[in-house]
């Protein structure tokens, strides 16, 4: 844990300290967003969970994480997009998401019961290219 002393007061940091504080303080975490109606509110920063603490055959976590990595890859991005196909991957995976750090990913958590047809297009355009998007119905 780093620790800084400021010679400014809080109210009277310079933007750029306040920004260098607010990574130091996220640094190792991933963030976790879910809707409210048509807006992203975060709701937490999480620790980053090793892959090492998740309970899955190290063969299948080692193609899963393969898998995962070639997804983020440029090229796939390409492929997908040269293909007009859409540039996802779902995969169905239980516990605490919190080892999406493991690839530098904040979490968007959606409740599909609560959107409005209107809401979802909304809060979809608004999420960053890459992100774990958890879907609940």
């Amino acid at each position: 844990m780093s620790v800084y002393a400021s010679p400014f007061p809080r109210a009277y940091r310079p933007p750029r300290l306040r920004l260098i504080l607010y990574l130091e303080a996220v640094r190792d975490k991933i963030a976790i967003f879910e809707s409210r109606e048509s807006y992203w509110h975060k709701v937490d920063d999480k620790d980053v969970r090793p892959l090492s603490t998740v309970i899955l055959n190290q063969s299948k976590k080692e193609l899963l994480l393969e898998d995962f990595r070639n997804l983020l890859n440029e090229d796939t991005q390409l492929w997908y997009t040269q293909r007009a196909l859409p540039y996802r991957r779902g995969y169905l995976l239980y516990g605490p998401p919190s080892t999406a750090g493991e690839f530098d990913l904040d979490i968007f958590v959606i409740s599909i019961p609560d959107c409005t047809d209107r809401h979802l297009r909304d809060l979809f355009e608004d999420l960053p290219q890459t992100c774990v998007r958890i879907k609940y119905n």
